[in-house]
């Protein structure tokens, strides 16, 4: 007798990442990484999850207006702090979702940030104040986390979306310092001048995509 479960679309995903990327023999760092923070999205799709993977939560995030919601988690272990955003889960993410229309990328200090999908700036927008409010303050309690921090942001599908183009934001000199999205293959979230803005801020070895 065979046994068989039906899996959520995010779980697909991250089979789908496994057999993927151990075909392609990654580098184990990277490998676990990949994986690493694939689960982290996969929390900010609950209500409230007091410890995402066992670490310290900083701060849940979110905005009735636009179905903005992050989450932001501290690690002492790894000197990091990780931003997730979730993916799409209520009407006005779906909403989000089908606002096609491009408009120009707007912050200060940005003079060509090329063209985005409408809903992921306004989305991000609405709660930018209070991550970049949150990652300043967040301290790391271990000692040899003083030499400095890393941020990762990361999402899945909508969220995904929303996390590039919340990396391109500025806080000396960037918001991310890896960026990693899941399953959002089939979203448009800019067009190449955006693509190159934001590999230019990030880097193109800090960003992972996962189809």
């Amino acid at each position: 007798m065979h046994a068989f479960k039906f899996l959520s679309g995010f779980q697909v995903v991250l089979v789908a990442l496994t057999i993927a990327l151990q075909a392609a023999a990654v580098v184990p760092q990277v490998w676990h990484d990949f994986v690493l923070y694939a689960k982290y999205s996969a929390p900010a799709y609950g209500l409230i999850c007091p410890q995402p993977l066992g670490k310290t939560l900083v701060r849940k995030i979110d905005n009735l207006r636009t179905g903005a919601n992050a989450y932001i988690v501290r690690d002492d272990q790894r000197c990091e702090v990780v931003i997730a955003f979730r993916g799409t889960s209520l009407i006005t993410d779906a909403l989000t979702g089908v606002r096609f229309i491009l408009v120009l990328l707007k912050s200060t200090g940005i003079v060509n940030g090329g063209l985005v999908h409408a809903g992921f700036p306004d989305n991000y927008n609405s709660v930018a104040g209070q991550i970049l409010r949150t990652v300043k303050t967040t301290k790391l309690s271990r000692r040899q986390c003083l030499k400095g921090r890393t941020v990762m942001v990361t999402g899945h599908s909508l969220g995904g979306a929303v996390a590039a183009v919340a990396s391109y934001r500025t806080t000396n000199p960037k918001l991310a310092d890896k960026l990693y999205t899941y399953g959002k293959v089939l979203i448009v979230v800019g067009n190449l001048v955006f693509a190159r803005f934001v590999e230019a801020r990030v880097g193109k070895n800090n960003i992972f995509r996962g189809a």
